[in-house]
């Protein structure tokens, strides 16, 4: 069940990330029908809805995942959620501000309604409309796009990028031209800084081999010799001990994974970490290695070891740039926040900037950002 569920997770992401909502949804429903207790699907859930503009239902979903399963992600969104009812009370004035083509009035208040994720198909929507009847086609153009980012099958989003490309062939290719142009300057830039940059730390990494080859030859040969014994007695037992704790077969690691998430969802922490070990030592490069590591990391986070937990997380980090990123550097950005605050910031301030329509960029993350 466990790993069902973990694939119809990935399913709704990658939708999500692709910009098909409603194929996001059914995923998350079909999902939700097998286990009311998975906390990833309804976050999810009620995050579509609430980027769709159905704030009532977002709220449903949020309040059985507080109720029912304790998530307190779920309590951060509906907090966050009760400052958009009076959004949706002004998306709705200023449709009827542009139903009377009182359109500067109208974009005053969806530049309001813009600063939060909610409803944010709809009012990107209306802001392209809006400039589309100005004759600022550009702009319009800018607010399209930032729709069909987010759903690429909306009617509405669809039927104004046929209007602007209408009114707009020429100077659309000449924005694009220049883009590109700008594009490449940047990359310029960027090589030449790079360039820069290595050559320095070439000089860098010289002198610090040079200082440590100084340094190595003051250790003194008799604690090199009282030291070496005992370290090559630990060095066996550790290895002696990996070659037990390792799997040789993509099947065993997949029982495992599928054990270790029964064991996770039984709150069997410890139990789950010696299974998902025997599976991270293993020299098999396989399709369950990136969830065994962001498994293996939630097992520590849930036991507030965040010290082990951050290892794994940040391991998930260097390797992967898929599936479970957005909760990694929130859970980072909220284990580092009692240790080392510069760095739980750098960890909010990402999500803040790359996934700004993410479910995890929420009022705990703009909390740790202003302190």
């Amino acid at each position: 069940m466990g790993n069902r569920l973990n694939k119809i997770y990935e399913k709704a992401m990658d939708n999500y990330h692709g910009g098909y909502i409603e194929k996001a949804l059914e995923q998350c429903e079909k999902g939700i029908s097998l286990n009311l207790k998975d906390v990833r699907l309804l976050n999810l859930k009620g995050m579509l809805l609430y980027i769709k503009g159905d704030l009532k239902g977002a709220i449903a979903v949020w309040q059985i995942n507080s109720h029912y399963n304790n998530d307190e992600i779920s309590k951060i969104y509906l907090n966050d959620a009760k400052k958009d009812e009076e959004n949706l009370k002004l998306y709705s004035l200023a449709e009827s501000d542009i139903r009377e083509f009182k359109i500067d009035d109208a974009l005053e208040k969806l530049e309001k309604c813009r600063v939060s994720d909610f409803n944010s198909i709809n009012v990107n929507n209306s802001l392209a409309i809006c400039y589309l009847r100005k004759g600022n086609y550009l702009r319009a153009m800018e607010f399209n796009e930032k729709a069909l980012n987010i759903n690429k099958e909306g009617k509405t989003a669809l039927e104004i990028k046929n209007q602007i490309n209408g009114y707009l062939q020429d100077p659309r290719d000449e924005f694009k031209s220049s883009m590109k142009k700008m594009g490449m300057i940047i990359l310029l830039i960027l090589i030449s800084a790079t360039a820069i940059f290595n050559v320095i730390n070439i000089g860098n990494k010289d002198n610090k081999d040079i200082l440590s080859n100084k340094n190595d030859g003051l250790v003194v040969n008799e604690e090199i010799m009282i030291n070496e014994e005992a370290n090559d007695v630990t060095i066996l037992e550790d290895v002696e001990k990996e070659q037990i704790n390792k799997l040789y077969s993509e099947e065993e690691i997949e029982k495992a994974y599928e054990q270790a998430i029964d064991l996770f969802d039984g709150e069997k922490y410890d139990d789950a970490i010696e299974v998902l070990k025997s599976a991270y030592n293993s020299d098999l490069d396989t399709y369950y290695h990136k969830h065994i590591l962001f498994l293996l990391a939630s097992c520590y986070y849930e036991k507030n070891q965040f010290k082990e937990a951050i290892g794994y997380y940040e391991e998930y980090i260097a390797k992967y740039d898929e599936t479970y990123i957005e909760e990694i550097y929130y859970k980072l950005a909220l284990a580092y926040e009692d240790t080392d605050l510069n760095k739980s910031k750098e960890y909010a301030e990402h999500i803040k900037k790359e996934f700004s329509n993410s479910i995890y960029n929420n009022s705990k993350i703009s909390q740790i950002i202003s302190k």
